[in-house]
């Protein structure tokens, strides 16, 4: 009776408990899963939105550059326009070389403006800021691939020309020229900016500085942009991490088709989110691509809040299973007690020790048990009434049993020959007294 009473508890608390257990690990799982789900579209969103606002930013900061240069040039040539007046009204002055050119470099020396070169008829640059340096404009692009741009101004087959800044041939400095061609004989008037402060536009507004900032922030794992052959212009990668090298074949495959399909596309593999964004520019009025970004994101933070999540989890479930477990021991003793109780008054009534009356406080309950307690009282009392006259049957059975029994024996005995002979014997004797009291 101890095992059974202790299998049924224990059933009735392992039921609820493992019940409640599986409902509260499912709702976690679920919930993790959805929290995944809604952080990896979170970061892929972020990457996207970052990767399309880089190549924007990239476009802008060329268009920026692009507009200064532009409009830097149209001004260089405003300024060879005058020094080129300047020379002619000199030369009608009969002023010498030396004395122009010291009022070039006293130009050049007071104002942003760097240098200054016109030449003669064939080419040679009679005047100049830098006096130290003979120089004649060649024709020639393999001779001066530089400078042989500005030759048919002394031809007259251009008017003016605005160069892009690049290497010079008289050194390694990097210089944007512009220049006119001579008002009062053919010359070359050119004048010259070093082009340290275009580069320290680009610096300022353009990729490398945006990058660096963006990485430094420390959210994002690297960025590298490239142009439309695939060769690095800007690249930055968190503390420890990879050096900037070429593109990978995945990362490659992911520009192409982003490129291809001309809008963003996104990865992910080894804790890593990477999105690839192309960058437009126009040539011509025609947009065309120029090239795209590549960002990469960490996701190492999903798996950490998963992780964060599967521990508050745990312990919720912890917290649950044992709450479930007390309540299940107060429900176990408020529902399996009555059965117990009803099961030993069952033993009761097999042992013939039952009192009904013992179960009254449980049959004044409401519930389904209340009603089960008030029809097991019925019974018992039915059983032990029925008990009772069975057993006041059995004994008035016995006693007419005993009466046959010894009518039985008494009829044997008298009809026996013995018994007969004494009763004629006592007949005689009977007779014989009252003949002799006579």
């Amino acid at each position: 009776m101890f095992r059974s009473r202790l299998g049924l508890r224990a059933r009735f608390l392992a039921f609820l408990a493992g019940l409640l257990a599986i409902a509260v690990l499912t709702t976690s799982l679920i919930l993790s899963w959805t929290a995944q789900r809604s952080i990896l579209e979170q970061t892929a969103a972020d990457g996207i939105l970052l990767a399309n606002l880089l190549a924007r930013s990239a476009e802008y900061a060329d268009l920026i550059t692009r507009d200064v240069e532009a409009e830097l040039g149209r001004q260089m040539l405003v300024e060879a326009t005058i020094a080129a007046h300047l020379v002619a009204i000199a030369e009608r002055a009969k002023m010498s070389p030396a004395e122009v050119n010291r009022h070039l470099k006293a130009i050049a020396d007071s104002t942003v403006l760097d240098e200054i070169w016109i030449t003669d008829p064939s080419g040679f640059a009679v005047y100049r800021t830098q006096e130290d340096i003979a120089f004649t404009f060649s024709p020639d692009p393999a001779v001066q691939p530089q400078a042989h741009a500005f030759y048919p101004l002394l031809t007259g087959q251009s008017q003016s020309v605005v160069q892009d800044a690049r290497v010079r041939e008289v050194d390694t400095r990097v210089f944007k020229y512009a220049g006119v061609a001579g008002i009062d004989r053919p010359r070359i008037v050119q004048v010259g900016y070093e082009a340290t402060f275009i580069e320290e536009l680009r610096r300022r507004v353009g990729l490398t500085r945006l990058v660096d900032e963006l990485v430094a922030g420390g959210h994002l794992v690297a960025i590298r942009v490239v142009d439309r052959n695939f060769l690095t212009i800007a690249f930055r990668a968190v503390p420890g991490g990879r050096d900037e090298g070429s593109l990978t074949n995945a990362e490659r495959a992911l520009v192409e088709r982003a490129v291809r399909e001309e809008g963003t596309v996104t990865t992910t593999g080894a804790g890593i989110l990477t999105v690839a964004a192309p960058i437009f520019g126009t040539n011509n009025g025609v947009r065309a691509g120029v090239g795209a970004t590549l960002v990469q994101l960490p996701t190492d933070h999903v798996l950490r809040v998963m992780q964060g999540q599967a521990w508050v989890a745990a312990g919720v479930a912890t917290a649950l299973v044992l709450l479930a477990l007390a309540v299940s021991a107060v429900l176990a003793r408020r529902v399996t007690g009555p059965v117990l109780r009803l099961t030993g008054a069952a033993a009761a009534v097999e042992a013939e020790t039952c009192n009904p009356a013992d179960l009254n406080d449980l049959a004044r309950r409401d519930d389904e048990l209340g009603e089960l307690a008030r029809v097991f009282q019925r019974m018992a009392e039915d059983v032990i009434l029925r008990e009772l006259r069975l057993r006041e049957q059995l004994r008035e059975l016995r006693v007419e049993i005993d009466e046959v029994r010894a009518a039985k024996q008494v009829a044997e005995i008298t009809e026996t020959d013995y018994f007969k002979d004494l009763r004629s014997k006592a007949s005689a004797l009977r007779e014989r007294h009252r003949s002799a009291g006579s």
